[in-house]
């Protein structure tokens, strides 16, 4: 039971410890000047945002180059696919005007509508 009561104790000694330390060294603190932390790796952060932003470019710029080269395929796709139905809709008017009856019939036709027939003519 006195195990679980010593790890508490440390805790909050060390914690108290340390404030105290703070506390008593703030005035020091202050009066520190300011001064760059790190000034190599700013550097370093800096040429490598750089680097990073060329690497984007760059492949922005190949995306691009893809993109161009899929879309100018799938149009060659599409006229390819228009051209098909195109055909199949002269060939379908083709075999239409081939069932049609012939233009003699057609002649018939257009001479009884031209002229009123016999049953309708005064005897």
């Amino acid at each position: 039971m006195s195990f679980e009561i010593i790890l508490p104790i440390a805790l909050v000694l060390s914690l108290t410890g340390i404030a105290f330390l703070i506390l008593r060294k703030k005035s020091e603190i202050a009066s520190l000047p300011e001064r760059e932390y790190f000034p190599k790796t700013r550097k370093f952060i800096k040429r490598e945002k750089q680097k990073v932003n060329l690497y984007l470019k760059e492949k922005s710029a190949r995306w691009e180059n893809i993109l161009q080269k899929l879309l100018l395929r799938a149009r060659i796709v599409f006229l390819r696919a228009d051209n098909k139905i195109l055909s199949l809709t002269q060939r379908l008017k083709q075999k239409k005007e081939k069932k049609s009856p012939d233009k003699y019939w057609k002649n018939i036709k257009t001479s009884l509508r031209k002229n009123p027939s016999q049953k309708d003519r005064p005897a």
